[in-house]
């Protein structure tokens, strides 16, 4: 009992963390004075650390880089492009699992063969790279 509750709070903790984050990256590009991609005044711009104010008044959460864009919004707007691989790739899965599992289901033993056949070539490929990933960076 007291796990479940436990794990129903540490579920709504995350989900909210997601939603934060997602309305953060659809709307923050949106309606921020900078554009992110832009170079303007570098010498002025560049290198602001965290929570500083720029010659033109604009706030910098997070600082600015070198060549003087805001740091934070350009986080969001790379966020928009995770989040997109995210859902596409999550759409993509879903199709192709419905598609194999109602081919399994009316061709079961067919099917069957031919997955095994993939699972054979592709789990050593998979095993390597793991290894090598293991290998030459052990801190991930």
């Amino acid at each position: 009992m007291i796990g479940s509750i436990r794990l129903r709070s540490v579920t709504g903790f995350a989900a909210g963390i997601l939603a934060l984050l997602t309305i953060g990256v659809i709307f923050v590009p949106l309606l921020s004075h900078q554009d992110p991609l832009s170079i303007g005044d570098v010498l002025a711009t560049r290198l602001l650390p965290p929570g500083s104010r720029d010659s033109a008044g604009n706030f910098h959460l997070l600082g600015t880089d070198r060549f003087g864009r805001d740091l934070f919004v350009r986080m969001m707007l790379a966020g928009r492009v995770s989040l997109a691989v995210g859902i596409l790739g999550s759409l993509l899965a879903s199709a192709v699992g419905t598609i194999v599992g109602a081919i399994g289901y009316d061709n079961f033993f067919l099917l069957s063969g031919a997955l095994s056949v993939v699972t054979i070539v592709f789990l050593p490929i998979t095993i390597r790279d793991r290894c090598i990933s293991i290998i030459e960076f052990p801190g991930m």
